[in-house]
């Protein structure tokens, strides 16, 4: 009994540790999602070895890039393996088995290039944090506080959330499949390939995505912070001299923050260009398959113990996945063109107030 205690208080602890944010950087804001991410391999960097974030490295570990090419060859083994075994087991409609070796394979490729591209653009994703570290240095050098533990705690609820999603439909995805298959050893090992095959394939491209969404979303909330500064800063006309010359300043410092912010969302933008396009792409696809599956199911061949149905299930729940990231990532991109456009207004508004010629002219962001 007292082994069972100390077994849930240590796990209770790491949870704790796990929610505790120790230093308040965007380093450790984003440490959650990198150790998530570093299980698929998809870490194109490096953590340093003390509790708290103090530099980025670019290059990984060997052992990480062995640990990542092992999962990789894994996959693919055992993804050839699903197919030999569906196509001696499977008693579904060819079109259906076309229809799903397509979208599976098409997700193999996305899950490949993603991948390949992350390496290739290391450089890039590296610079993507320590530009976002170095803005927060010059936000708050004006005063302005960033709540690094909200952030660092949506992180984890994000991090947990989407996981949460992919592991519940992956085991429908199981269910759904076992009934397809005669009662073997052979349908239980299909179902432990299904379980790694969307584990790694799914996890890893949600782990790109979730670099994305995640980098938009540090970019919002920096505009919004620095919106509601220029707010409270220009509401009138300066009264006398000396404060015309701090708002000076203050309109110089924040014109370089904004120019930093553009390129920081250049690079998120030239970075995961691809993987935005294979997330509306796969949208698509699964949307076209389930309206297909459903007309099967329902008026073509209309049954108690339809495969058409079974198949319109699994891809409206692979579907409905797959479409709350895309919803995710367009209305983080909406809400960052929000904000962006507001900073323009209110800057310009700030300019009107500013008397100083020499400011006016050196503010170039627009």
């Amino acid at each position: 009994m007292e082994k069972v205690k100390e077994f849930f208080k240590s796990k209770l602890s790491f949870f704790v540790m796990i929610m505790k944010l120790e230093k308040e950087n965007f380093y450790d804001v984003v440490r959650p999602l990198y150790n998530v991410a570093k299980l698929f391999g998809y870490s194109p960097f490096q953590l340093p070895k003390d509790t708290s974030w103090t530099s980025v490295q670019q290059r990984a570990s060997p052992f990480d890039t062995l640990k990542s090419i092992f999962c990789f060859v894994l996959y693919l083994f055992l993804l050839y393996t699903q197919f030999g075994i569906e196509k001696f087991y499977s008693h579904s409609n060819f079109v259906i088995d076309v229809a799903e070796d397509i979208l599976l394979t098409y997700l193999t490729c996305t899950s490949i290039i993603s991948t390949t591209i992350l390496l290739i653009l290391r450089k890039q994703v590296w610079t993507i944090i320590n530009d976002i570290a170095s803005i927060d240095n010059k936000i708050t050098a004006l005063g302005i506080c960033i709540p690094f533990k909200k952030h660092y705690k949506f992180v984890v609820l994000h991090i947990t959330t989407f996981a949460t999603l992919q592991i519940g439909a992956m085991i429908f995805t199981c269910v759904i499949q076992q009934k397809h298959y005669n009662p073997s050893m052979h349908s239980r090992f299909n179902c432990l390939q299904a379980c790694f095959i969307y584990f790694y394939g799914i996890g890893a491209f949600s782990m790109t995505m979730s670099y994305y969404y995640l980098s938009l979303l540090a970019v919002y909330t920096r505009l919004r912070h620095v919106n509601r500064y220029i707010e409270n800063i220009f509401t009138t006309a300066p009264d006398d001299d000396s404060k015309d010359i701090d708002r000076c300043l203050i309109v110089r410092q924040i014109s370089k923050i904004y120019d930093g912010l553009c390129d920081i969302v250049e690079t998120i933008n030239f970075c995961f260009s691809f993987q935005v396009m294979a997330l509306l792409a796969a949208c698509f696809g699964f949307l076209v398959f389930c309206v297909f599956t459903l007309y099967k199911a329902i008026i073509a061949h209309p049954s108690n113990d339809n495969i058409y149905f079974r198949n319109l299930v699994l891809n409206l729940i692979w579907n409905c996945h797959y479409s709350i990231i895309a919803f995710t990532v367009i209305y983080s991109g909406s809400n960052l063109a929000y904000q962006g456009h507001k900073t323009g207004v209110l800057v310009h508004k700030a300019i009107y107030y500013v008397n100083d010629d020499k400011v006016i002219d050196k503010v170039t962001i627009f």
